[in-house]
């Protein structure tokens, strides 16, 4: 019988140890924060915020600051997928304000995921605008599919389908070139959403290179 063992499994494992034979703390924070990372993609939020939080414990004025802000952007993710949004929004914001924060494209569509879901549909759209811009601006792929997913989360809570529809299409293009798995996985998700409640008759439907499938949703495809 062949193995169901997910990559982001191996990863884990492989990392905790890693985790073990290091001695320096910001070795193994930054190794917390990457298995913290992988829970959460997996949806495992309970495991992810435990590791995130151990992340925490050892970054500090002392030790690797700079990264101190990655966990606290993973926590944030975490809030918003358990429906905390003032949590997440408490985390980002002080972050965002300092000077030399440089991980900004990352931290600005979970600020407007956060707007979203306190129903500041202004502030989400304006956030998520300036989000897109910033990815492009960086060439940030994986920020950019994130504004966008957002940005369409946001056209539907507004009744915009078209819109909707436009920046799902951009997000699969940009997570499909970038071959990233779970960014592709969250977008088609939404698509879903936007089927459902449009009844798969709104116009702007998801333009693939196999000309999407029998459901107007579009494909997954697998990875070479």
């Amino acid at each position: 019988m062949m193995s169901t063992v997910s990559p982001g499994a191996i990863v884990r494992v492989r990392a905790l140890k890693l985790v073990r034979r290091l001695a320096q703390p910001e070795a193994r924070a930054s190794l917390y924060c990457l298995t913290g990372q992988l829970f959460l993609v997996e949806g495992q939020l309970d495991r992810a915020s435990r590791w995130l939080q151990r992340a925490l414990a050892l970054f500090g004025d002392a030790v690797a600051p700079e990264a101190r802000p990655w966990a606290q952007r993973l926590l944030a993710d975490v809030d918003l997928s358990m429906g905390r949004p003032q949590a997440a929004q408490a985390r980002l914001e002080p972050i965002l304000s300092s000077a030399d924060q440089h991980d900004t494209a990352f931290m600005l569509p979970s600020l407007a995921w956060a707007h979203l879901q306190q129903g500041r549909l202004a502030d989400a759209e304006r956030v998520a605008t300036a989000a897109a811009a910033r990815a492009r601006a960086e060439r940030n792929r994986l920020a950019l599919v994130d504004a966008l997913r957002v940005r369409a989360m946001t056209a539907m809570a507004q009744e915009r389908w078209d819109e909707a529809h436009r920046a799902l299409d951009d997000g699969l293009n940009v997570a499909r070139r970038s071959q990233y798995r779970p960014a592709e996985e969250r977008l088609l998700g939404v698509y879903r959403e936007l089927h459902e409640r449009t009844d798969g008759h709104a116009s702007g439907r998801a333009r693939t290179a196999d000309g999407g499938s029998d459901e107007g949703l579009p494909h997954i495809h697998p990875q070479s």
